[in-house]
C-alpha cells in the first residue's frame, strides 16, 4: 500500500476550484445582467448544484467519487449533443474542458486513492 494522500488532496482541490469557478460565474452573471426573478433562481439553483457536488465528496468520499465521475460523463456526453447546433465547436470544447473534465478528473483521482488504500 503506497502513500496516495496526494491523489486525494489533488482531487479535492480540483473539485473545490471547479465548483468555485462555476459559482463565481453564476453570481457574476446575475450581477452583470438586469434583475430578473428567473435569473436569480437560476443562479441560486446552479450555485447550490455545484456547491453540493463539491461538498458530497468531502463528506462522503466513496459516494462523492462516483457522483463526480457520473457528472463528468453526463456533461461530457449531453452538453455537446444539446449544443452542437447552437454553439461553435471551440465554445463547446471550452465548456467540456471547464464543465466536464474537472469533476471527471477529480473523481478518477479519488477512485485511484480509494483503490490503492485497500
Amino acid at each position: 500500500m503506497k502513500n496516495t494522500t496526494w491523489l486525494r488532496i489533488t482531487g479535492r482541490i480540483i473539485v473545490i476550484i471547479w465548483a468555485g469557478f462555476w459559482v463565481f460565474f453564476a453570481v457574476a452573471t446575475i450581477l452583470s445582467e438586469p434583475f430578473s426573478a428567473v435569473g436569480l433562481l437560476s443562479c441560486i439553483f446552479f450555485s447550490l448544484m455545484f456547491v453540493i457536488s463539491a461538498l458530497i465528496p468531502l463528506k462522503w468520499e466513496s459516494v462523492g467519487t462516483y457522483l463526480l465521475i457520473i457528472e463528468g460523463v453526463i456533461f461530457l456526453i449531453v452538453y455537446p449533443l444539446r449544443m452542437a447546433s447552437r454553439l461553435p465547436p471551440l465554445t463547446i470544447l471550452f465548456m467540456i474542458l471547464t464543465l466536464a473534465i474537472p469533476p471527471l478528473t477529480a473523481g478518477i483521482l479519488l477512485l485511484m486513492h480509494q483503490r490503492r488504500m485497500r
